[in-house]
């Protein structure tokens, strides 16, 4: 879960065999410019 996947879309994650996360629909928003999810400072080491 904490990898991301260049050009592309995750439609179903199944994790230990037994619980699955399935998308039911997928909807379209268009925007101008997509929202930055990585932190601008990530902190120390």
């Amino acid at each position: 879960m904490s990898y991301g996947i260049p050009a592309g879309l995750v439609l179903k994650v199944v994790r230990n065999g037994n619980n699955a996360l399935v998308a039911s629909e997928i909807e379209f928003i268009k925007e101008k410019k997509p929202e930055n999810i990585i932190p601008e400072n990530l902190g120390e080491k």
